[in-house]
């Protein structure tokens, strides 16, 4: 991984503008002594390890470093490579005496004429000729790649590491220099912020908050701070356009009157008409160029605008004039790229961003792996608790553009000091592996595919990772998998197949929440006795599955501190069909407890009060306005969680012969949370 050097600076957030930040300033004494910087991956750029040397060469003992000067390593490496005494700036290896240095001046006088000489006669010659005014670098100078300082940046971290335990004192006053004195404060500004990278030409940027609620929050705020700074820098802005345009119809009208008379008009006046005719009419919502955040030459024109809002015109309702908020702040620069937004939409995002017409983009996770959309500058905005050193280190991939800047920038904001040096170690975690390798349904992926041989499965549930890593040896679980499935009847007792593969393949693919898919599977036919023969688009039977559903996806108990909360209860009209869901889970629960796998166990007991949160959202058709963050958070995810399950069951279910009738109903159910999620804007 070291050997992709990428050349990425360092900032911190301070207030109202960025300023640079050393990478020691993340490193202590102990960090040094104990672990070094071989633990992490704390990369310098070729001024940071200067930076490092000029501290050094304060504090320690000169004849300890001597040999590491950059004059001293650089001329040496070249000679190495050369065999020619040939110095890294420019100049002679060794001292030139004083009858040289006054020939070197002659002759450099020389130089300087036929130089002005070549000036003239280079229009005459082609492409290729550019080359002989390099001919000075060779052998008189050597450029220093940035492959040689990520060399010599290796070898004065080392020096500084061995330096550590011998000179203590002298190592924490290194680092107390280029440390940073103070964090001023971890608020943040996110208009400040985004206007001081926009004079700093640090742009485009991208910000990440893995909160995708505060992620949208933020995306809110600078949209309504740069509108607001244009208000009152240009409070008349908008109604000169109204005049321009209401100018502009009367234009028009003259025109229309014009052609109307044409065969009376002289030529000049006819010419005149057309003229007014072909005019483009003045946007009356465009921005102000002073607050467009992307660069002259790379913003949105009026017909890109109305083209974007057209394509976006059945996925996002309109709520002002000017356009949804997503769509108006394209013409700004500024778009957000979140899991749970429309693809049209993310589409239209990831195009701009590739080409430059965007100048900030928010996102959640969604960009932090592996997407062709490089940006210039990565902002870390605020914290979170699931942010790693590992997430950091790909997040930091998206900074610096290959073969438009010479350096990327990772700017940290809102973040504490002891947490921002955590991040900016890169400490990677341990590899344990994934939780949900082993599975009560890994039995079915053998029916499932005919790639998946016995042997394959079989190796499967034989070398799981965690285990192996806590020096466990599964041997059994295959077997304990079929019977699971056996128990609940998914399988034959001869163990066969017992059910569609359409069916099987739904319990397959919801394999991290075994239980919600078990429960799915038994509800199955009281869902076709009672939604199979009915219209889908009726909002009562759509409410009436979700009532049903709900006992089994997304189970959490009662929350009777949530604001606008309640427990989910029987919606009327359906107490019958409620009473035999509970005898379903009952028999259900009786057939799981006894196999002594607490996967198949659905989470909260079948007596307890359910939160009905999500039913309340559901009914509602709006996710309530006034709730704090990690309220807001929750009750995404969880419709999110609701939704995912419709769609697997729409997927699936209409390839299968005897519920292939529930498809119009569960996609309507899946419709509803798609828009409630789009409309509440979180």
């Amino acid at each position: 991984y070291r050997g992709r050097f990428i050349n990425l600076q360092r900032l911190v957030f301070q207030k109202t503008k960025v300023v640079p930040l050393h990478p020691c300033a993340a490193v202590t004494l102990e960090y040094l002594v104990d672990q070094g910087f071989a633990a992490g991956d704390l990369a310098f750029t070729p001024r940071d390890t200067y930076a490092l040397w000029n501290a050094m060469w304060k504090v320690y003992p000169h004849e300890l470093i001597q040999d590491i000067a950059p004059e001293t390593y650089f001329e040496s490496l070249v000679q190495s490579s050369s065999g020619h005494p040939v110095s890294a700036t420019g100049a002679s290896a060794s001292s030139a005496p004083p009858a040289a240095a006054a020939d070197a001046k002659k002759s450099k006088k020389k130089d300087d004429k036929k130089s002005t000489s070549k000036k003239s006669t280079k229009k005459a010659k082609g492409d290729d000729d550019d080359d002989d005014d390099l001919d000075f670098l060779n052998p008189m100078c050597h450029r220093i790649t940035l492959l040689e300082s990520k060399q010599y940046e290796e070898v004065v971290k080392a020096r500084l590491q061995a330096l550590a335990a011998t000179y203590p004192a002298e190592t924490q006053t290194l680092l107390k220099e280029l440390g940073l004195s103070t964090l001023e404060s971890t608020e943040l500004d996110v208009t400040a912020l985004i206007l001081d990278l926009v004079a700093k030409q640090l742009i485009p940027a991208i910000c990440f908050q893995l909160d995708s609620v505060r992620c949208r929050q933020l995306f809110d705020e600078l949209l309504a701070g740069i509108e607001a700074a244009q208000d009152a820098k240009y409070p008349g802005y908008r109604l000169k356009l109204e005049e321009d345009h209401a100018e502009w119809e009367k234009q028009q009208e003259v025109a229309k009157k014009a052609k109307a008379k044409s065969k009376s008009l002289q030529e000049d006046q006819e010419r005149e008409a057309q003229e007014f005719q072909e005019s483009n009419a003045p946007d009356i919502h465009a921005p102000h160029p002073e607050f467009v955040l992307t660069p002259p030459g790379f913003r949105l024109s009026a017909a890109e605008f109305r083209e974007i809002k057209w394509q976006l015109r059945r996925e996002l309702s309109e709520s002002s004039d000017d356009g949804h908020p997503l769509v108006r702040s394209l013409r700004r620069g500024i778009a957000i790229y979140n899991e749970n937004l429309p693809a049209a939409y993310l589409r239209i995002v990831q195009a701009l961003a590739q080409v430059g017409r965007l100048a900030v983009v928010f996102s959640d996770e969604a960009l932090a792996y592996g997407v062709n959309m490089p940006f210039r500058t990565c902002c870390f905005c605020e914290d979170a608790p699931t942010l790693s050193s590992l997430m950091v280190q790909q997040m930091a991939g998206r900074a610096g553009r290959r073969g438009l800047d010479r350096q990327g920038n990772i700017v940290f904001s809102g973040i504490e000091w002891g947490r921002m040096q955590e991040l900016m170690r890169g400490l990677l975690p341990n590899v344990d592996g994934n939780t949900h390798n082993l599975y009560p349904t890994l039995c079915l992926q053998s029916f499932l595919s005919p790639h998946v041989t016995p042997e394959l499965v079989t190796r499967m549930a034989s070398h799981s990772l965690p285990h192996f890593m806590r020096g466990q040896v599964v041997s059994d679980y295959l077997d304990q998998s079929r019977q699971f499935m056996m128990a609940v009847g998914l399988l034959s007792p001869s163990g066969q197949l017992n059910v569609d593969t359409s069916i099987a393949r739904l319990i397959w693919e919801c394999r991290k929440d075994v239980a919600e898919s078990i429960g799915i599977f038994h509800l199955l036919e009281l869902m076709l006795t009672e939604f199979g023969r009915v219209p889908g688009d009726n909002i009562g039977h759509q409410l009436a599955l979700f009532n049903m559903l709900l006992r089994v996806v997304g189970r959490e108990p009662y929350h009777a501190e949530y604001a606008h909360g309640s427990a989910l209860s029987v919606v009327s009209g359906q107490e019958a069909v409620w009473d035999k869901v509970t005898v379903i889970l009952q028999a259900l629960h009786v057939k799981v407890a006894a196999l002594g796998c607490p996967d198949l166990v659905l989470p909260v007991a079948l007596d307890a009060p359910l939160d009905g949160y999500v039913w309340s959202t559901l009914v509602e058709n709006v996710i309530p306005t006034g709730l704090k963050t990690a309220q807001l958070n929750a009750i995404k995810k969880r419709l999110w969680h609701v939704g995912d399950k419709l769609r697997l069951m729409h997927n699936l279910l209409m390839y299968s012969g005897r519920y292939g009738v529930l498809e119009e109903i569960v996609r309507k159910c899946f419709r509803r949370i798609k828009w409630i999620l789009i409309d509440s804007e979180v």
